[in-house]
């Protein structure tokens, strides 16, 4: 350590000052060259908005527009992020738009918004091949796109998304999202491409073993979902009335119970 209540030599001082300057500079850039979020990249904010966003829309607490505006914002700080963590949560938040403007009636900027997530998807993953995250979320985009894309793409992408969701848990066993990712492809595939809806049912019991509400909230939806489709509607509003215990005001939840009773 440099005791500075030393006189300092002539032409010393300046040596010091340069490279004190040049610290600096590798302190300031070093971060964004590994890849590292910084304050500057605003990962920390896009992401409270994500999750603000997101809890706004489940819970039914404010108008749709509002979401968006919220979600729209969440998307200004990301893009300022040049590195993985940028990427994946730019593809998280296209992907709920996508989702707010299915609710809306908006289906080409729903098909916008799946597809711009699958591109931020793919763009984490050439940063970071083996994240379990985007490899689950580019499989949710090509399910949710199947939707808008026709039956060719629904033949090329469904044991793609199958394909990508399993690899994801194998990465990473106990990623509950993509759990329940798995367990929404076996239920609505048909038995040709892989679909099973025990299978899907088991998958969602394991998901239920998050510590994360919304993680349990979608587990108990399709859970619901599947106990409607093997014919047993007594456990499918049991699981419909758990899921409302979370989101008591979501609508999708409610729509679901009333179509059981």
């Amino acid at each position: 350590m440099f005791n500075h209540q030393l006189p300092l030599r002539n032409g010393v001082r300046p040596v010091i000052i340069f490279f004190s300057f040049l610290l600096c500079l590798v302190l300031l850039v070093t971060p964004q060259v590994r890849g590292v979020a910084t304050e500057d990249d605003g990962i920390t904010q896009g992401k409270e908005l994500f999750f603000q966003g997101r809890q706004t829309y489940y819970s039914a607490e404010a108008p749709l527009a509002q979401v968006v505006e919220v979600l729209t914002a969440a998307k200004k700080v990301l893009g300022q992020a040049k590195n993985y963590e940028g990427y994946y949560w730019l593809g998280q938040t296209e992907y709920l738009l996508g989702e707010v403007a299915e609710t809306m009636g908006n289906q080409p900027e729903a098909a916008r918004a799946f597809t711009e997530s699958g591109k931020w998807a793919k763009q984490a993953l050439e940063v970071n091949k083996n994240s379990s995250d985007a490899l689950r979320l580019l499989a949710d985009t090509y399910m949710r796109l199947m939707n808008y894309r026709g039956s060719l793409y629904m033949v090329s992408h469904g044991p793609q998304a199958l394909k990508l969701l399993k690899k994801a848990l194998a990465l990473e066993k106990n990623n509950y999202t993509a759990l329940n990712s798995l367990a929404m492809y076996y239920i609505n595939a048909p038995a040709i491409g892989g679909g099973d809806i025990d299978q899907g049912i088991k998958a969602l019991e394991k998901a239920l073993h998050s510590t994360e509400e919304f993680d349990n909230f979608i587990s108990y939806v399709w859970l619901g979902t599947a106990w409607q489709k093997k014919g047993d509607p007594e456990k499918a509003k049991a699981y419909f009335r758990q899921a409302l215990t979370i989101y008591p005001a979501n609508s999708w939840a409610k729509g679901l119970l009333e179509g059981c009773e």
